[in-house]
C-alpha cells in the first residue's frame, strides 16, 4: 500500500475527519515510515549512519529477535579489537584465544611434549613455557646461537682399562666390565659380609676368644688347626650340685633359703650352745664334725621319769625338789635359781610383802607391801602399801612414786574427790607442748602464765576459762 497522509484541518473537526485520520493510520501499520528534519528515511536504503543517542547503552537485535545475516565490507571492531578482512580470509588481533587457547598459525608447527625414554613426559603448560636441559655428572651443555645447536660433552670416563681380576669388552659400543676373579663372597658359621661400599668386609659375629674365667675348675684347650675346635675341660669330678641349702622348723615349714649369689658364695655353719662344729680336711674328704659339748646323758632321779621313744626326751616329775633354774618350752627363764627368785609370769594369789619391780599384767588380789614399779595392768585388788611408780603397758608413767603424784589420765567419771582435784601446773604453754609431746584428745592442765585452764581438742591447747 502506497504511503498514507494524515493532514489536519482547521477547528472544529468532524467525525469524518477523524475517521479518515483512523483509517490510514490503520494502514500504516503494515509499513514503518520515519523522517528527520522533513527529510524522509528509507529502511531499506539508508543514506545516513545508524548512530543510537547514548553510548553502550542500545542492543541491535535481542535474544529472541535476531537479524539472520550482518553484511560488513571491511572492518568489525569489537571494542578496541579490530577485526578486518583479506580478500575471502579475516584478520583477528594479536593474542587472540579461542575458549582460553591461544589462536597460532597452523604452519608453524611445534613440539608440545616431551618423552625422555618412553616413561617420563616433559608436557608445557603454556605456549611461551621454555624446555629446560641439565648437564648431569660427566656430561657438559653448551649452546651455539648462530647455528640454534645444543653439544653434549662428556666430561666423564673417556675410556676404560681393565684391571687385576677384571676384562674389559666393548665391541658392541657398550662397555662390559667383567669380573674375571672372585664374582661373590657367602658368609659362614659366625660370620657377615659387607659389600655396601664396594670393598668385601668379612666380620665375625661369633666367638672371638675363650678363656676360663674366675671358675677354677675349667680348662681352655687350645684350637685345633684340623677342626676349628676348642675344647673346655671340666677339671671338677662330674654330677650333680646343691643349688639351695633349705632351714627348717620343727614344723617341717621352710623358713630361710640359702641360695648361692655367685660361684664363690661360702655356705658357712654356725656354732650354737652346747654345739661345737670342727671342719675336716683331708685327701679327698672334706666334712664338718658336730659335737654336742652340753648335755650328753640325762638320768631319771626320784619322782622322775623318763621317755626317748618317739626321738625326743620327756621328763615326768611326779613330786620331790628341783633344784636349779627353770626354762619355759621358749626358752624364757621363769624361776632364776641363782638368783632365787621367780622372773616369769605369775598367775596366783600373792599373801604377803612384794619387793621389786612387776612387769607384766597381775592378775589375782594382793595383800601386803609392795615396793617397786608396776608395769602392766593389774586385775583385782591390792591390800596393803603400794611404794613405787606405775607404768601403763606402752611404758607411759601413771603414778610418779618419786614426785608422789598421778601424771597419767584420769577417768573423772569414776574419781570420787572428798576435797579437792589438782591438775598438772606449767610455767608456760611451751612448758606444756614439751612435757606433753603426744597429747590426748580430753587433757587439761593449769598455764600458770596466763593463770588458765587449758585443755587438749585434738589439735591445741586452748583456754577453758
Amino acid at each position: 500500500m502506497a504511503k498514507q497522509t494524515i493532514t489536519p484541518g482547521a477547528a472544529p473537526i468532524v467525525w469524518s475527519t477523524v475517521e479518515d485520520a483512523f483509517t490510514k493510520i490503520n494502514a500504516n501499520f503494515t509499513e514503518l515510515y520515519a523522517s528527520v528534519g522533513g527529510t524522509g528515511i528509507e529502511f531499506d536504503s539508508l543514506e545516513s549512519s545508524l548512530v543510537p543517542a547514548q553510548n553502550d547503552t542500545y542492543d541491535l537485535g535481542t535474544p529472541q529477535r535476531r537479524w539472520a545475516s550482518v553484511y560488513i565490507s571491511d572492518t568489525l571492531k569489537i571494542g578496541g579489537a579490530a577485526i578486518t578482512n583479506e580478500g575471502l580470509t579475516i584478520d583477528l588481533p594479536s593474542g587472540t584465544t579461542v575458549a582460553g587457547q591461544l589462536v597460532i598459525d597452523p604452519n608453524k608447527t611445534f613440539f608440545k611434549e616431551f618423552s625422555v625414554n618412553g616413561d617420563t613426559s616433559v608436557v608445557a603448560d603454556q605456549f611461551n613455557d621454555v624446555l629446560d636441559f641439565n648437564a648431569g655428572t660427566g656430561i657438559q651443555l653448551s649452546v651455539t646461537s648462530t647455528n640454534d645447536q645444543i653439544n653434549i660433552t662428556n666430561t666423564g670416563v673417556t675410556s676404560l682399562a681393565a684391571g687385576a681380576g677384571m676384562s674389559v669388552g666393548s665391541s658392541t659400543g657398550a662397555v662390559t666390565v667383567t669380573n674375571a676373579g672372585v664374582r661373590s663372597a657367602a658368609a659362614g658359621l659366625g660370620m657377615s659380609v659387607n659389600t655396601a661400599t664396594g670393598a668385601v668386609t668379612f666380620a665375625n659375629e661369633g666367638i672371638v676368644e675363650i678363656v676360663s674365667g674366675n671358675i677354677t675348675n675349667l680348662t681352655v684347650g687350645a684350637r685345633d688347626a684340623a677342626t676349628g675346635r676348642v675344647v673346655i675341660t671340666n677339671t671338677k669330678p662330674g654330677g650333680n650340685a646343691y643349688g639351695t641349702f633349705a632351714i627348717l622348723n620343727s614344723g617341717s615349714a621352710v623358713e630361710n633359703n640359702l641360695v648361692a649369689s655367685s660361684t664363690s658364695t661360702t655356705v658357712q655353719f654356725q656354732e650354737g650352745t652346747g654345739i661345737n662344729l670342727i671342719g675336716t680336711t683331708t685327701a679327698g674328704v672334706n666334712r664338718v664334725e658336730v659335737v654336742n659339748t652340753g648335755v650328753t646323758a640325762l638320768t631319771a632321779g626320784n619322782g622322775v621319769t623318763l621317755s626317748s621313744s618317739t626321738g625326743n626326751i620327756t621328763v615326768s616329775i611326779g613330786r620331790g625338789d628341783i633344784t636349779g633354774s627353770v626354762f619355759a618350752d621358749d626358752s624364757t627363764m621363769m624361776i632364776d635359781a641363782t638368783e632365787g627368785r621367780i622372773v616369769g609370769p605369775v598367775f596366783a594369789n600373792v599373801t604377803g610383802n612384794v619387793t621389786g619391780n612387776v612387769t607384766g599384767n597381775v592378775t589375782g588380789n594382793s595383800a601386803g607391801t609392795h615396793t617397786g614399779a608396776v608395769t602392766g595392768n593389774v586385775t583385782g585388788y591390792h591390800t596393803g602399801d603400794m611404794t613405787g611408780s606405775v607404768f601403763a603397758d606402752n611404758s607411759t608413767l601413771l603414778v610418779d612414786g618419786v614426785g608422789g603424784q598421778i601424771v597419767g589420765p584420769v577417768n573423772t567419771s569414776s574419781v570420787v574427790a572428798s576435797s579437792y582435784i589438782q591438775t598438772a601446773v606449767y610455767t608456760n604453754l611451751a612448758a606444756i607442748a614439751a612435757a606433753l609431746p603426744t597429747a590426748i584428745k580430753g587433757m587439761i592442765v593449769f598455764d600458770d602464765d596466763t593463770n588458765q585452764f587449758r585443755g587438749y581438742d585434738g589439735a591445741s591447747w586452748v583456754a577453758l576459762n
